[in-house]
């Protein structure tokens, strides 16, 4: 295979690999056993968060996100896609991309709730709009962001 890259979580027990023409892999058992993830495509670039819970892959579509260990992956849209190189913040939120032919971006990865009572809320700069849908109980669910979403805050 044509391995780009690998991260491992703090305590190396899970991992991400990416194949250039392949597929993602990941491990859950400190690389004793892989399992095939997410399409095959150019994929480039891997990072993990120090729990290994957040992944990030960066291919020839654009950048995929994944929340459970690399068991589901979806696009993000908000990012500038295939670049140089991308970095992480240790707890996967922050992500850092460099672009061919342009400056760093920076932001911050999407949540897709936020804490529950008056603690949680969105607080948005000029530009950001987003959709909720309402989940029952008294909750909503963030689906959709228009603008630039480093300018917008879900906590």
């Amino acid at each position: 295979r044509n391995w780009r890259s690998v991260a491992s979580s703090a305590d190396g027990t899970k991992l991400v690999a990416a194949v250039y023409g392949g597929y993602l892999y990941t491990s859950t058992d400190s690389g004793a056993t892989w399992t095939a993830r997410e399409s095959s495509r150019n994929w480039y670039h891997v990072l993990s968060s120090s729990d290994g819970k957040r992944l990030v892959a960066d291919g020839d579509k654009g950048i995929y996100l994944s929340e459970d260990s690399g068991v589901t992956w979806r696009r993000d849209r908000t990012s500038l896609g295939l670049g140089r190189a991308i970095a992480s913040s240790d707890d996967g939120g922050l992500l850092v991309t460099l672009p061919y032919g342009g400056y760093p971006y920076t932001y911050r990865r999407e949540r897709v709730s936020t804490t529950v009572g008056e603690a949680g809320g969105l607080l948005g700069y000029l530009g950001a709009a987003v959709e909720l849908v309402y989940a029952g109980d008294n909750l909503f669910q963030l689906v959709g962001v228009i603008g630039p979403r480093e300018n917008l805050v879900v906590y």
